[in-house]
C-alpha cells in the first residue's frame, strides 16, 4: 500500500498573496513535504533568470517553472519531444535537490499530463478547480479533452464544483466532490471610518461586478433601497465593466462603491453589511473569488439574499433567501433587513463550520486514505 509523505504539486496559478484553493490545500498539509511548481510565467525573474525557490511555510517549497522548456513555450511547441525531455530533466533535478523519492503527484492543470509518465510517483491526484475552454497556446485544442484524458489516468480526482463533478464522475469512479472552503473570520467591522455615516440597513455586495452579475437588479436595488447599497469590488473587476454600466449601477443616491485591489480588504467589507446579496445570473459559472465571497457571507452570520444561482444554492438551500425574479428579490431583501430568523442563522453557522478549510483537509485525508494514500 503506497504511503506518500511528499507531494509534488503542478499548479496552474502562481503562489501569490491572493490565496487560492491550491494554496489553501497545500499550506495545510503541514506534516507532508510539499514541492510546488509555479506555472510558466508565474513569477518574473531578473534579466530572464528564474527567481530563487522560497518557503512560504516550513513544509512548502515553491519553485518557478522553467518558462523556456514549459508546455506552451515557443521552444516546446516547436519541438515537443525535445521540450518534454528538457522539462523532465528540470523537474528531476528538483526532485533530486529536494530528495523526493516517490511523491504523490498533484496536478491542477492537464497540460502537464504528458510529463507524468517520466516521473516516478506513488500516485496521481487531479484536483479540477476549473476547465478553461482552450489550451492557452492552441486555439483548436480543447483543454476539456486533455482534462478527460488526465481524469482517466488519475488515481483520485477532486472536483471543486457540482457541474465538474457530474462531468468527471462518469469518467473516473474515484471522483469526489470537494468544494472550496472558508478562510474567513468575521470581524466586528471593517475599520472603514465612513461606515458609521451610512444610513442603515447596509445591503452589501462583494465580488466581481461583471457579466456574471444581474446589473439591472443591482440598479433596481439602488433605486428602491431605504438604507445603503455598498458595492465592494476590485479595480480590475470594475474596469471590466463599461463606463456606462458602472455609472448606471452606482448613480443611485444611496449607492456607495467600495473599490480595493486587496482581496482580504474586499472580504473585510462584509463585516459592515447588515444583509449580503448575491445577484448573480443563473447562467454564471462559479469562480474562485465568487465562492470565497459567498463563504465569507456564510461565516459572517448575516442574512443572504440570492438569485437562483444553482452552483451556490444547491449546497446551501436552507440558509439563503432565494428569489426567482427581481420583485421577489426586493421583497426578500426587505424581509431580511427587517429582522433575521434565529433558526436560519443557526443553520448558517453550522454550514459555515462544516465548510472551513480545516474540515476540507480532513475530508481530503479521509478520501486519500480510502484509496490507500496515507498522509497521516
Amino acid at each position: 500500500m503506497p504511503k506518500p509523505k511528499e507531494i509534488l504539486c503542478f499548479s496552474n496559478l502562481p503562489w501569490a498573496e491572493r490565496t487560492t484553493r491550491r494554496q489553501m490545500i497545500m499550506s495545510r498539509m503541514r506534516d507532508v513535504k510539499v514541492v510546488w511548481l509555479d506555472p510558466p510565467g508565474g513569477r518574473s525573474g531578473i534579466r530572464g533568470k528564474r527567481p530563487a525557490p522560497f518557503k512560504p511555510y516550513p513544509h512548502v517549497t515553491v519553485y518557478s517553472s522553467n518558462g523556456f522548456l514549459s508546455p506552451g513555450s515557443s521552444f516546446f511547441r516547436a519541438d515537443p519531444i525535445r521540450g518534454q525531455r528538457g522539462y523532465l530533466a528540470y523537474v528531476r533535478d528538483i526532485l533530486k535537490r529536494e530528495e523526493l523519492s516517490a511523491p504523490l503527484l498533484w496536478l491542477y492543470s492537464p497540460v502537464y499530463a504528458p510529463l507524468i509518465t517520466g516521473i516516478y510517483h506513488e500516485g496521481l491526484v487531479y484536483d479540477c478547480a476549473d476547465l478553461p475552454d482552450r489550451l492557452p497556446w492552441k486555439k483548436s485544442v480543447s483543454i476539456e479533452k486533455q482534462a478527460i484524458s488526465l481524469c482517466r489516468r488519475a488515481d483520485v480526482v477532486f472536483a471543486a464544483r457540482r457541474d465538474l463533478y457530474r462531468k468527471l464522475a462518469g469518467i473516473n469512479p474515484k471522483t469526489y466532490l470537494l468544494p472550496n472552503g472558508i478562510d474567513y473570520r468575521p470581524k466586528k467591522d471593517s475599520g472603514d471610518p465612513r461606515t458609521g455615516s451610512y444610513p442603515r440597513p447596509i445591503v452589501g455586495f462583494a465580488g466581481d461586478v461583471s457579466e456574471a452579475v444581474d446589473l439591472d437588479l443591482i440598479e433596481e436595488i439602488g433605486r428602491s433601497i431605504d438604507g445603503t447599497l455598498v458595492l465592494a469590488t476590485t479595480g480590475e473587476m470594475r474596469d471590466k465593466l463599461s463606463r456606462e454600466d458602472f455609472i448606471r449601477i452606482t448613480s443611485g443616491e444611496n449607492v456607495v462603491p467600495f473599490i480595493t485591489d486587496s482581496q482580504p480588504v474586499l472580504l473585510d467589507a462584509v463585516s459592515d453589511f447588515d444583509v449580503c446579496i448575491a445577484p448573480y445570473l443563473e447562467k454564471a459559472e462559479e469562480s474562485d473569488l465568487r465562492s470565497r465571497v459567498f463563504f465569507a457571507y456564510l461565516a459572517s452570520g448575516k442574512p443572504i439574499v440570492s438569485t437562483r444561482h444553482s452552483a451556490l444554492i444547491e449546497s446551501f438551500p436552507d440558509c439563503v433567501y432565494t428569489a426567482g425574479d427581481n420583485a421577489e428579490f426586493l421583497g426578500l431583501l426587505k424581509k431580511a433587513a427587517a429582522g433575521d430568523d434565529p433558526a436560519r442563522r443557526e443553520r448558517q453557522r453550522v454550514f459555515a463550520d462544516g465548510c472551513r478549510w480545516e474540515a476540507r483537509i480532513s475530508e481530503i485525508r479521509r478520501l486519500l486514505a480510502r484509496e490507500g494514500y496515507l498522509l497521516d
